[in-house]
């Protein structure tokens, strides 16, 4: 193919003009760097319909207990105090259907706990808020009712870790945390904030059964970065916990575990 010099000329124009136009819609189209934060209300409460599935066995002799359920129901979260960027909250749960080892529940519950987070997310501090029979079967002030955020301006695709020590009731957990901003996404017609963590924990057991364990975290939230609100959030926990022996359960070591799945929609 023969060119002259003005058609290559003309042709280099059209790649520049296309190399650059490509490169500024690349460019616009990035979200800019953004801290997301949790905001909590000063005077108020921030309201989800929760869904749960439970599944917990233990070897306990003589009752070799095996439990497995659902249930769903409203869970409120009312603020208490606010001091800069720790917030005490009171939880409650009130349940609207509840099924264990496929009975029916005539009454489900209705639960209480104060839990203490900080607005990146982070427990300082919380109650067992749901206790179906097994010890800490559900457990969302471990879990966290949200994702670990980073101190810092994030864009999709930045990671980050942390540590977590928080006390719930007598048992102390701790151990590392993973997170990632994976993307922006339309939810409702809001845009959120799509972030993914894990945490990997060690349970130090306190009375009346000590003992020591594991649990793992794998959850998803989709923040409002504008009101700092979690529109929703699924997280599936796993459990692993050796208690020592002890006389008033027959002087045997106890093998507990559970796997929780749940989900969170804002109302």
């Amino acid at each position: 193919m023969n060119l002259r010099p003005a058609g290559v000329a003309a042709l280099a124009l059209v790649l520049v003009a296309a190399v650059a136009g490509g490169w500024w819609f690349v460019q616009t189209r990035r979200p800019d760097p953004a801290t997301l934060r949790l905001v909590f209300p000063p005077e108020g409460a921030t309201v989800s319909r929760v869904a749960a599935t439970l599944e917990w066995r233990s070897n306990y002799a003589p009752l070799d207990l095996e439990l497995y359920g659902d249930f769903e129901g409203i869970l409120t979260l009312r603020t208490r105090s606010l001091d800069g960027n720790r917030a005490k909250l009171r939880a409650i749960l009130d349940l609207s259907n509840f099924v264990v080892n496929d009975h029916p529940i005539t009454k489900p519950p209705s639960t209480r706990a104060r839990i203490e987070l900080r607005t990146d997310g982070t427990n300082i501090g919380g109650g067992t808020l749901f206790f179906p029979g097994l010890r800490q079967a559900f457990l969302p002030a471990a879990t966290g009712l949200a994702p670990d955020l980073a101190g810092h301006p994030v864009v999709p695709g930045d990671t980050w870790t942390d540590t977590l020590r928080v006390r719930v009731g007598g048992d102390l957990l701790h151990g590392d945390t993973y997170s990632e901003l994976l993307r922006y996404e339309d939810v409702g017609g809001v845009r959120v904030a799509v972030v993914h963590g894990t945490k990997d924990l060690t349970i130090q057991g306190g009375r009346p059964l000590p003992g020591t364990g594991s649990m793992k975290i794998d959850q998803t939230a989709w923040l409002d970065p504008e009101s700092g609100t979690l529109v929703r959030m699924t997280a599936t926990v796993e459990v692993t916990y050796h208690s020592r022996p002890q006389p008033e359960f027959g002087g045997r070591p106890i093998l507990i575990e559970g796997v929780d799945r749940y989900e969170l929609n804002a109302v």
